[in-house]
């Protein structure tokens, strides 16, 4: 015996994008489960690995993959490095990232429901800029060129 379900999930009323399908075929005693990230008519957002942004960058600029790499690593490093010092960063109409310090508070464990004490810790809080927030909301909007602007 032959039975197909399919289970979908959308990501907002309008949106018309598939969060998760489940597909189960079950032939007798054997059954298959899969996940797919996209359905027909439906996309699922990507994800933009390092890999990828240090190729993309390579290709535009010309310039070797272990250079971008290099250099992307340390940017990443220095980003870090200043986040842990507590020190805001600032960059011009794409965000800021600003260390935050969240309280201690008291929590519940859903299972047993008993309290639970979270200690506090430190987080990234990020800010989107306004040219960023003008491209996610669909406007078609080209970067400023900052000639001898180094400091920004």
């Amino acid at each position: 015996m032959f039975r197909f379900v399919l289970d979908w999930r959308i990501d907002g009323p309008d949106t018309g994008r598939a969060v998760r399908t489940r597909e189960r075929v079950a032939c007798g005693r054997w059954h298959v489960s899969s996940i797919h990230r996209s359905a027909v008519g439906f996309s699922a957002m990507a994800t933009t690995t390092k890999k990828e942004l240090i190729d993309r960058i390579s290709e535009a600029t010309q310039l070797r993959r272990s250079e971008v790499k290099k250099v992307l690593q340390t940017f990443l490093g220095f980003v870090i490095e200043e986040l842990s010092r507590g020190n805001r960063l600032e960059f011009r109409d794409f965000g800021v990232f600003e260390p935050k310090e969240r309280a201690a508070r008291v929590a519940q464990n859903p299972k047993t429901l008993q309290p639970v004490s979270v200690p506090p810790r430190r987080t990234v809080k990020f800010k989107v800029g306004r040219l960023m927030k003008q491209r996610l909301d669909g406007e078609v909007v080209t970067a400023r060129a900052h000639q001898g602007d180094d400091d920004e």
